[in-house]
């Protein structure tokens, strides 16, 4: 029935927001709230904005210390997305960060041949990024 649907869509818009998929436009011309959808989407954008927010740190330029701590402190987990998609490894690996990379796969077990939305690798993130610390290191390792 209709719960069915809702409970399928909501799933659905939860996935897709945890696979870094920009969800703040949905919702806007939602005139019926169904089951609280409006209020489940409305936490679930904030969510997404404040789950962005945390991969600022790494983009300009924090310490591996500062990177961890708000990993522990704020719930900073490994399968996380930024905006565009790119989970913690491809970040630290496009920002030529082998510190921060070498804690993630080395102390945290994060997985280098994981995809990013556009199905990239670690690696292929580093080498369009010409980043070539981060290239050399996840090559050797």
């Amino acid at each position: 029935g209709a719960n069915e649907v809702l409970h399928e869509f909501t799933t659905f818009i939860s996935e897709m927001a945890m696979a870094g998929i920009d969800i703040q436009e949905i919702g806007e011309e939602v005139r019926h709230d169904s089951g609280n959808f409006k209020t489940f989407l409305t936490n679930l954008q904030q969510k997404q904005l404040d789950d962005w927010s945390r991969f600022d740190i790494v983009k300009k330029g924090g310490s591996l210390t500062d990177i961890q701590h708000v990993m522990k402190d704020r719930g900073f987990t490994s399968d996380a997305r930024d905006r565009g998609g790119l989970l913690l490894t491809h970040l630290s690996a496009a920002y030529d960060r082998v510190d921060l990379l070498e804690w993630l796969v080395v102390k945290e077990g994060m997985d280098l041949d994981a995809l990013d939305a556009q199905h990239r690798t670690t690696l292929d993130v580093a080498k369009a990024s010409k980043a070539s610390s981060a290239t050399k290191w996840i090559v050797e390792w």
